[in-house]
């Protein structure tokens, strides 16, 4: 570690003692300091892409809870709906989806009848940051007000993962930078490392 910032500050200094002082700091130390920023990033992003998820997770939340409160107070039949969302996390990204189901009842096998199956079908959202309106306008009121307080949460969301994308791309291209200032990061060997775990 090179110091604190008020440390770097002070070795910044046009002076014969800073001069003397920076002359003994390696381009190793100034490599390995950028390396472990860009690493600190790289995981915050990734544990906020996790936080946007979780968010998200508790409007979809509200959201069934929301029909669940109509069906108990309107009766099942009245409030039957078939329309559902879900958080979808898969590794560096987050996505915030809304499906229709359907069941489909198998034929008989063998002379018993098996369980019905439900099948989903997901919406299409298209390149904007909201569903279109259009995938619900046979919906009852009751649930177009559900899902229109679920998108304008999940549009915000939206936009914060779309930020997040685009700090991964230019935090991709600062360690091309890295690459280009001090050469490509060694990657150590899957042998050497088991030597290493071996001897602990």
């Amino acid at each position: 570690m090179l110091g604190t910032q008020d440390e770097l500050e002070e070795l910044l200094e046009v002076s014969e003692e800073m001069g003397a002082q920076r002359f003994y700091i390696a381009a190793d130390d100034l490599n390995q300091e950028s390396r472990m920023f860009v690493q600190s990033l790289r995981e915050q992003i990734q544990r906020e892409i996790r936080i946007i998820a979780l968010q998200g997770q508790k409007i979809a939340d509200a959201y069934w809870d929301g029909v669940k409160a109509v069906r108990e107070s309107e009766g099942s039949d009245k409030a039957k709906t078939y329309l559902g969302t879900r958080v979808f996390l898969q590794k560096d990204s987050v996505s915030f989806q809304w499906f229709r189901q359907r069941p489909n009842p198998n034929p008989k096998k063998e002379g018993k009848r098996s369980k019905a199956k439900v099948f989903s079908r997901y919406l299409k959202k298209g390149s904007q940051m909201r569903y279109s309106r259009h995938h619900f306008v046979r919906d009852p009121d009751w649930l177009k007000e559900l899902v229109e307080e679920a998108e304008n949460g999940y549009e915000l969301l939206r936009r914060r993962a779309a930020a997040l994308t685009q700090m991964k791309y230019r935090l991709r291209e600062y360690e091309r930078l890295l690459n280009q200032t001090y050469g490509e990061p060694e990657v150590e060997s899957a042998a050497g490392a088991e030597d290493e775990t071996d001897g602990e």
